[in-house]
Protein backbone atom coordinates (compact mmCIF):
# COMPACT_ATOMS: atom_id res chain seq x y z
CA UNK A 1 0.00 0.00 0.00
CA UNK A 2 1.38 3.35 -1.01
CA UNK A 3 0.76 6.69 0.76
CA UNK A 4 -1.70 7.52 -1.34
CA UNK A 5 -3.97 4.39 -1.06
CA UNK A 6 -3.49 4.87 2.79
CA UNK A 7 -5.00 8.41 2.83
CA UNK A 8 -7.57 6.89 0.88
CA UNK A 9 -8.56 3.97 2.78
CA UNK A 10 -8.07 6.33 5.93
CA UNK A 11 -10.73 9.04 4.71
CA UNK A 12 -12.67 6.28 3.69
CA UNK A 13 -13.14 4.89 7.11
CA UNK A 14 -12.71 7.97 9.29
CA UNK A 15 -15.26 10.33 6.96
CA UNK A 16 -12.67 12.71 7.21
CA UNK A 17 -11.30 14.45 3.71
CA UNK A 18 -7.89 13.03 2.10
CA UNK A 19 -6.20 16.24 2.70
CA UNK A 20 -7.02 15.87 6.49
CA UNK A 21 -5.74 12.55 6.22
CA UNK A 22 -2.50 13.80 4.61
CA UNK A 23 -2.18 16.30 7.38
CA UNK A 24 -2.51 13.72 9.75
CA UNK A 25 -0.07 10.88 8.38
CA UNK A 26 2.90 13.87 8.09
CA UNK A 27 2.26 14.20 11.89
CA UNK A 28 2.41 10.83 12.71
CA UNK A 29 4.91 10.33 10.71
CA UNK A 30 6.76 13.08 12.14
CA UNK A 31 6.29 11.89 15.91
CA UNK A 32 7.01 8.56 15.51
CA UNK A 33 10.35 9.28 13.70
CA UNK A 34 11.25 11.77 16.71
CA UNK A 35 10.49 8.60 19.15
CA UNK A 36 12.81 6.13 17.08
CA UNK A 37 15.64 8.54 17.38
CA UNK A 38 14.57 8.77 21.06
CA UNK A 39 14.90 5.16 21.14
CA UNK A 40 18.17 5.06 19.34
CA UNK A 41 18.61 1.62 19.07
CA UNK A 42 17.25 -0.50 15.85
CA UNK A 43 15.91 -3.51 18.02
CA UNK A 44 13.77 -0.64 19.61
CA UNK A 45 11.90 0.24 16.40
CA UNK A 46 9.46 -2.36 17.25
CA UNK A 47 8.89 -1.87 20.65
CA UNK A 48 8.49 1.86 20.05
CA UNK A 49 5.62 1.36 17.31
CA UNK A 50 4.08 -0.91 19.01
CA UNK A 51 4.02 0.94 22.18
CA UNK A 52 2.49 3.85 20.09
CA UNK A 53 0.21 2.00 18.32
CA UNK A 54 -1.64 0.11 22.14
CA UNK A 55 -1.42 4.14 23.17
CA UNK A 56 -3.72 5.05 20.28
CA UNK A 57 -5.68 2.03 20.73
CA UNK A 58 -6.26 2.91 24.62
CA UNK A 59 -7.27 6.03 23.60
CA UNK A 60 -9.27 4.87 21.13
CA UNK A 61 -11.65 3.16 23.55
CA UNK A 62 -12.02 5.69 26.03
Amino acid sequence: MNRIELMEKVSQVSGFGISDCDNVLSALEKVLEAELKVAGRKRCIFDTVYGFMTFLKKIREK
